[in-house]
């Protein structure tokens, strides 16, 4: 019987070299023969292994982490990098060693010397570090037909086929083109100089700009134009229709203090899918006082008073981005049965870094059904906006017109507000409480919202249309939530939290503002 089985591993082994030697006759149809094969697979497996994990994926797991992953095929192979996050170990930016096992990639990443861990991530972008498990949502490449700008350089595409974009660059003024191909989650090109000669380049994501790198050049691009003129671009996300209201786009120029109203009508619907969207509250141009008055009880340091102008129209969901809202969008609901699990209830254990992701994925939607006014984007507010709209022409503690009466406990907030008083340790379906004065709910409490800003002082005198330091370690959140005490659900109370990290307590509402 042994004797039997050797033999027939022989024979087994002899017609696979056979085969393989037949095959290299002729590569070209050997390549066409393996394609057929794939194409006609009922096995849904073999199917899957075929597909490319080339790209950027971002999602938050099971246990609140944040996960973004970076991706590209390399001599037959993956190479790349990882960025995750959660309470218990960080690890930023670190690279990745992969193998593929069919329709996986195993990674494995070094968290610090003689210690590494593994983590899996199928076609279907689901991952899993040991017991945390989440789906990842493949996030497309920003598009290159909006003009890009840095300290000295300026980008912007007027070309694209396919993964291939070329366009103008400027260098302190020094004009010049380039050309480059997205391969995995960076474009790779060429740089042609005014001296004629070429010269390497990669454009790579990170949060909302783009790292630029030629060289020992590097620098940081931020999108501030609307997409222009760019011509053969497939990318359906710059098809941008006029509104049927056009919003106002001049700044006030007889600003009036506290009394700014949000336009008569003009509310945008976004639509989700499945019968779900999301309501936009259009808000006017105006200026008011942001901050808190010494007088304030319970106030913090970090509340200076100062004029603030809101130049532009800007629209503003009339609700906190609920679980059902979305699960829809992205494929996953992080909530937990501890704080408060349904559809009508505020979205949390997101990080700022999800709630962009999500915001960008609304953006593309819209674009392509052509909902979207022309020039504008779904964003997180910023912390100006956020305060702006919350107050709705108060300058009270609270949007109700009461003032702050105790740390804790503050008489009448419980009309406007879920916090650690009424809430029992949960999030409430939202809409529940009232309005402020511009239709606006759960402003106060229920959960924290993200701002776009990153954290840190306020400028000093008046402003218009600030958005924040330039750059910073934590991300600016408001509201106070379910777990609060009334003085940290102040319209004034500002927090701060890293961009990777996931909050039982913190969700987010999405605007609709001009591109920055």
């Amino acid at each position: 019987m042994k004797k039997f089985k050797f033999i027939l591993c022989l024979l087994i082994a002899a017609w696979s070299v056979n085969t393989a030697l037949l095959a290299s006759d002729d590569p070209f149809e050997d390549a066409a023969n393996q394609a057929k094969a794939a194409a006609s697979a009922d096995d849904i497996f073999e199917a899957e292994a075929a597909a490319s994990f080339s790209g950027h994926f971002s999602g938050t797991t099971s246990s609140g982490a944040s996960v973004e992953l970076f991706l590209k095929e390399d001599d037959g192979g993956y190479e790349g990098k990882i960025n995750y996050k959660d309470a218990k170990m960080g690890i930023m930016n670190r690279p990745v060693t992969f193998k593929r096992n069919g329709a996986l990639l195993i990674g494995t990443v070094n968290v610090n010397p003689g210690n590494s861990c593994a983590f899996t991530f199928k076609s279907d972008g689901l991952f899993q570090m040991g017991n945390d498990i989440g789906r990842l949502q493949k996030i497309p490449f920003p598009n290159l037909g909006a003009k890009w700008a840095g300290e000295k350089i300026t980008l912007q595409a007027d070309n694209r086929s396919g993964n291939t974009y070329s366009g103008k660059l400027s260098l302190n003024g020094q004009e010049m083109t380039f050309k480059g191909h997205i391969d995995g989650w960076k474009l790779e090109g060429d740089i042609i100089m005014p001296n004629n000669k070429e010269k390497d380049f990669t454009l790579e994501p990170e949060g909302n700009g783009l790292v630029f790198q030629a060289g020992s050049f590097v620098e940081v691009l931020s999108p501030n134009t609307a997409v222009t003129g760019i011509k053969n671009l497939s990318n359906p996300v710059t098809a941008v229709a006029q509104p049927a209201t056009q919003p106002v786009t001049q700044p006030v120029t007889q600003p009036v203090a506290q009394s700014a109203q949000p336009a008569a009508g003009g509310n945008i619907i976004a639509q989700l899918g499945n019968g779900l969207s999301i309501e936009m509250v259009a808000i006017q141009p105006g200026t008011f006082t942001m901050g808190s008055p010494f007088s304030e009880r319970h106030r913090d340091g970090d509340e200076a008073q100062h004029q603030v102008t809101i130049s532009q129209p800007f629209w503003i969901a009339k609700h906190e981005v609920t679980q059902g809202q979305y699960q829809a969008l992205m494929g996953i609901n992080p909530a937990e049965v501890k704080h408060g699990v349904g559809p009508d209830c505020p979205v949390y254990n997101v990080t700022w870094n999800d709630a962009i992701n999500f915001c960008a994925k609304l953006t593309e939607i819209e674009r392509t059904a052509g909902r979207l006014p022309a020039g504008y984007e779904y964003t997180l507010p910023t912390e100006a906006q956020w305060e702006y709209a919350c107050r709705a022409g108060t300058t009270t503690s609270y949007n109700n017109g009461r003032d702050i009466t105790g740390e804790e406990v503050s008489r009448g907030l419980g009309d406007v507000c879920w916090y650690e008083y009424n809430s029992r340790d949960r999030v409430h379906p939202v809409g529940q409480k009232q309005p402020n004065a511009w239709g606006l709910y759960d402003m106060h409490g229920n959960v924290s919202e993200w701002c776009l800003d990153w954290y840190g002082g306020y400028t000093a005198g008046a402003a218009t249309d600030p958005t924040g330091p330039n750059a910073g370690s934590e991300r600016v959140k408001r509201g106070g939530s379910y777990d609060s005490d009334a003085d940290d659900c102040r319209a004034a109370a500002r927090e701060d939290e890293e961009p990777f990290d996931a909050s039982d307590s913190c969700g987010f509402r999405v605007a609709l503002s001009l591109k920055r």
